[in-house]
């Protein structure tokens, strides 16, 4: 199981149109948030499969 977070000022969440946070308002909330922290990748091994999943993304935290 998994989910994704979704931190916008848009509604609904998944229009493509409206406000955008910029990435150094995102880069500054993960910087004083000891919980997150830039990770810029994430991976992932499937219960019983020899394979890694892999996402890249410059501003993931």
């Amino acid at each position: 199981m998994g989910y994704d977070v979704h931190i916008t000022r848009r509604t609904p969440w998944w229009e493509e149109e409206g406000e955008q946070i910029t990435t150094q308002e995102w880069a500054a909330l993960v910087a004083a948030d000891h919980a997150l922290e830039m990770v810029e990748v994430a991976r992932v091994s499937p219960r019983d499969q020899d394979v890694v999943l892999e996402y890249r993304h410059e501003w993931l935290a």
